[in-house]
């Protein structure tokens, strides 16, 4: 869309808002957009006071964990005030650990025989988004390191400690997608591949979850120094990535492709001759290894 520049008082230029765009970020006169200036590109940002939302669910003869599948995705979609009606009173257990450990900022409002009103605290302001994607990749990188130097020093009686951190992740995932999904704070393309990255972002934590709980579950298991220099070598991968992702070139994914290749051949060679345990604990490094690269494509996406 083309809008026509005009000039006011001396040296003032102006520019008239889509009336539709103004009305979705719920604009008015005396308002405060925030302008960033990339080279000849200008993003203006909507801050304007997002629509309440609110939505009303029968969770009736859910799983648990479907309950919990279903409050996450009614977070993530924007919603201020989530009704859950349900016939069993046991559901409250579940609604009760999934608002503690993903629904970032929600309360219960109400709760009586079959009904629990959940509300937001507060009003969802967008700018906060980028503090809390970096929160989210600072958090990730943290659960890495320290799951490498807990196995380095063979403190496996504290690896346990780490898992609140992936459920830090989660909370800010959550959050983020949230934001993405509630607000057009940018171009819908570049909204897209941001919640991508902020899906695996999600998914990098759970897989750094998934070798703790492994690890936990064999009291007598020693980690190899060949596995613990991989858990290092991809920790360091993925902090590279997080540098591209703030500080973007391109000429630095031929290092992120090169590397992968190098580490894929080693988790294929290690994998070889080795117990069930280690080979399921290097599916894990694969698995994780793959997360991060896919993240490739989605960041130059948004950085073109």
């Amino acid at each position: 869309m083309k809008r026509k520049i005009v000039k006011q008082g001396g040296t003032a230029l102006t520019v008239t808002l889509p009336s539709k765009w103004a009305a979705d970020q719920n604009l008015k006169a005396g308002d405060e957009v925030e302008l960033v200036q990339k080279g000849n590109e200008l993003t203006i940002k909507g801050q304007g006071e997002i629509p309440f939302e609110s939505i009303e669910i029968n969770i009736s003869g859910l799983e648990p964990k479907l309950i919990q599948y279903t409050m996450s995705a009614l977070h993530k979609s924007g919603y201020d005030e989530i009704t859950l009606l349900y016939d069993d009173e046991k559901a409250i257990v579940a609604i009760q650990e999934e608002l503690k450990s993903t629904l970032l900022g929600f309360i219960i409002m109400d709760q009586r025989p079959g009904k629990t009103v959940l509300r937001a605290l507060s009003k969802d302001n967008t700018a906060e988004f980028d503090h809390a994607l970096k929160r989210s990749f600072l958090v990730t990188l943290s659960l890495g390191d320290s799951l490498y130097d807990l196995l380095k020093s063979k403190k496996h009686d504290e690896i346990g400690s780490l898992l609140p951190l992936e459920k830090t992740n989660n909370q800010l995932s959550n959050f983020c997608e949230r934001l993405i999904n509630k607000s057009n704070f940018m171009n819908q393309k570049k909204s897209a591949f941001l919640f991508l990255i902020v899906w695996n972002i999600e998914k990098i934590a759970d897989y750094y979850r998934d070798i703790i709980n492994l690890v936990l579950e064999q009291k007598d298991y020693s980690v190899s120094s060949d596995s613990l220099e991989l858990l290092k070598d991809i920790n360091k991968y993925l902090r590279y990535y997080y540098d591209l992702y703030y500080k973007f070139e391109l000429q630095k994914i031929n290092y992120l492709l090169t590397e992968r290749d190098k580490l894929k051949e080693k988790i294929n060679k290690l994998s070889i001759n080795t117990d069930n345990i280690t080979i399921s604990l290097y599916d894990k490094y694969s698995k994780l290894l793959s997360t991060i690269f896919n993240l490739i494509t989605t960041t130059i996406c948004i950085n073109n």
